[in-house]
């Protein structure tokens, strides 16, 4: 399987007999027949059942995508009609194709199918597909050139209205670096914008990023599971930003999430309060950041406006000079609450839970 990589990676893994299937190729993609077998439980004690399935995958980007996914059914349809009698069917759109669109086109041209199913990664509010409105984010860095030195080279790169259609989003960074936001998926652009890159200058992935917390998943849970779950919420437009950091495992067995995300996609993983991993309905919660100097340690302004104590070189742990946190072997002191036996900023530093809290109560009345 080859072109539309996401999706097929994404629908072997949820119909792994796809893998031995006998892939038909057509102009515009392929078609695939399988055999899906599930269990489940009834009074009689545990059964199976069978049913064929029929997967359609339109990969050809073309200017009109509407017309290529209505030409490969056609297609297939004259073909092969009676592989499509009375059985399920996967359709597997290219990106940009509205939902609705295709369902129409599979009412008319797949009329004595069983049932039509089309595989996205969601709908958004509107009813469409999110897959449009997913955005990339991207840093350009270093070199000699100067800002306007690397726009002049981009806008004299990248002309065509598709292609411009696709840049959401240029400005600069108060470092004077570049920050380019485009559609999810657009390679031809990105390797477009390499292209203008000068000696030194390079292009890395960007983006602000929260913490989400996400509780109560079961201790056979993985990371890869929970990446997977999340993006299957359709909340997640910044992909490439998502990343799970941890999982930890409480005394009862339950593991719990640190999963850092582009601050978008964290409020509205955040918003939905619930992700669904696994068997469980598992907890999200954002976390929240707490404005605190890192020269003082203290909470409430920013090191730019300290005029308190500079602890910046000292042990974040104990508090002394002369060493870091890693190296250190003395106890936990919090010189915050003039306390032993936490750090400060930890959950257990009460300067941190008032700091907290008053951030909760601001964010409330706003």
């Amino acid at each position: 399987m080859q072109g539309n990589t996401r999706w097929s990676k994404k629908i072997t893994e949820r119909y792994p007999e796809i893998a031995e299937g006998i892939r038909i190729p057509y102009e515009g993609g392929e078609c695939t027949t399988i055999e899906q077998t599930s269990s489940y439980w009834t009074a009689r004690g545990k059964e199976s059942r069978t049913k064929q399935l029929n997967v359609i995958y339109i990969r050809e980007e073309t200017e009109n995508k509407d017309k290529t996914t209505y030409s490969m059914l056609e297609k297939i349809k004259k073909e092969t009609i009676k592989e499509y009698e009375d059985k399920e069917v996967i359709i597997i759109p290219l990106e940009g194709v509205e939902t609705t669109k295709i369902r129409k086109m599979a009412e008319i041209i797949l009329s004595d199918a069983k049932t039509v199913r089309i595989k996205t990664t969601g709908k958004s509010r509107n009813g469409k597909p999110n897959e449009g409105n997913n955005e990339e984010v991207f840093l350009v860095e270093g070199g000699k050139s100067t800002y306007s030195e690397t726009l002049k080279r981009l806008k004299e790169k990248i002309t065509e209205k598709g292609e411009l259609e696709v840049i959401r989003n240029v400005k600069r960074t108060a470092k004077g670096d570049m920050i380019i936001r485009m559609k999810e998926g657009s390679t031809v652009v990105k390797e477009k914008v390499k292209e203008i890159l000068e000696e030194g200058q390079k292009m890395r992935v960007a983006g602000q990023t929260s913490i989400v917390f996400i509780t109560d998943l079961d201790e056979t849970a993985t990371k890869e599971e929970v990446e997977e779950s999340v993006i299957e919420t359709g909340a997640i437009q910044s992909k490439d930003l998502l990343t799970v950091k941890t999982l930890r495992v409480n005394r009862y067995g339950r593991q719990t999430a640190t999963v850092s995300m582009w601050k978008d996609d964290a409020r509205r993983i955040a918003e939905k309060q619930v992700v669904r991993i696994g068997m469980n309905l598992c907890r999200t919660r954002e976390r929240r950041e707490v404005e605190r100097c890192y020269r003082c340690w203290e909470y409430g302004h920013i090191a730019k406006t300290c005029q308190g104590i500079d602890r910046s070189k000292d042990c974040t742990r104990c508090a002394k000079k002369g060493h870091g946190w890693r190296e250190c072997e003395g106890e936990q002191y919090c010189p915050i609450c003039d306390e032993e036996g936490h750090r400060v900023g930890s959950g257990g530093c009460k300067a941190f839970r008032d700091a907290l809290k008053r951030a909760i109560e601001a964010e409330n009345v706003g």
